[in-house]
């Protein structure tokens, strides 16, 4: 069986842009020993807080 890391999991490395998105993959690798990884919508959508994606989508 496979575990892959979600994007979820580094949510507030990406929001405090201490990593991107290109680099989750290599980090989930390096740091986790995971080689598969899901990119969790909400991560991607938006640099905005939920709350701030809200009244985007309002």
């Amino acid at each position: 069986m496979k575990i892959a890391i979600a994007g979820w999991s580094l949510h507030r490395e990406f929001q405090e842009k201490r990593i991107s998105l290109l680099d989750f993959p290599k980090v989930a690798a390096v740091k986790f020993c995971k080689y598969s990884v899901n990119y969790v919508y909400v991560v991607i959508a938006t640099p905005y807080s939920i709350r701030g994606w809200q009244s985007l989508t309002s």
